[in-house]
């Protein structure tokens, strides 16, 4: 297992790095927001066997669920996992459920490639991809009803990931400060998504809710 993350606050990035037992490696070449769906193809082409996608104000409180996790994730043959990123997350109703947002995703290097070899697509087709309608009633029980009407730039490698691969859903609660995420795995938090990150240099409300957000995580995870 390798765990990535698209770097551009080292201040972040070791209050990240010091909730995870292994080394997070910076993907330092992706700092404007349209690059999101390039640094998720570096993230799958470096990975090992087991990527994971983490953010930098993406707080773990309990590796041991994770653990979990990707046991799961392995055994069952799995290509990719997160949470959806439409229906579910407070104030992300206007994307699709079947895109996985990425403050947390966990791919199969080895299982996405062999469909990108097996479906000889380049990842600027991929990149294209577009939701299709007969996919909005596959949509999982925890998935409310949406209105679909901004693309993102990773849409098109989630969509395409759906139609080629098996995804793994995790859920997700809004946060007592009405805007982070608690991230679940079978109904367990183990990690706390702030939201906001890119605020944190030059908005001192966001610094301060998110420096409380981690302080929260530390504690938690030496309970």
């Amino acid at each position: 297992m390798k765990l990535y993350t698209r770097y551009n606050n080292e201040e972040l990035f070791k209050m990240m790095q010091s909730l995870v037992p292994y080394d997070v490696i910076k993907g330092t070449d992706f700092n404007h927001w349209t690059d999101a769906s390039s640094y998720l193809q570096w993230v799958i082409e470096k990975g090992d066997d087991i990527a994971v996608n983490i953010d930098l104000d993406c707080f773990v409180t309990d590796w041991s669920v994770v653990e979990e996790l990707v046991r799961d994730f392995k055994n069952g043959e799995y290509t990719h996992a997160g949470i959806p990123d439409a229906g579910h997350l407070q104030g992300r109703n206007n994307t699709s459920w079947v895109v996985q947002n990425p403050f947390f995703n966990i791919f199969s290097s080895s299982r996405v490639l062999w469909h990108y070899g097996r479906t000889n697509m380049k990842w600027e087709d991929i990149s294209r991809m577009g939701f299709k309608m007969e996919w909005y009633h596959q949509r999982p029980s925890f998935v409310s009803e949406y209105v679909q009407c901004m693309h993102e730039p990773f849409n098109g490698i989630f969509n395409w990931l759906y139609e080629v691969g098996n995804p793994m859903w995790l859920q997700g609660e809004l946060h007592k400060d009405g805007i982070s995420t608690i991230i679940k795995y079978n109904g367990k938090p183990f990690a706390l998504h702030s939201w906001y990150s890119r605020e944190y240099k030059c908005d001192q409300v966001q610094k301060k809710r998110i420096d409380n957000l981690y302080k929260e995580a530390c504690q938690i995870s030496q309970l």
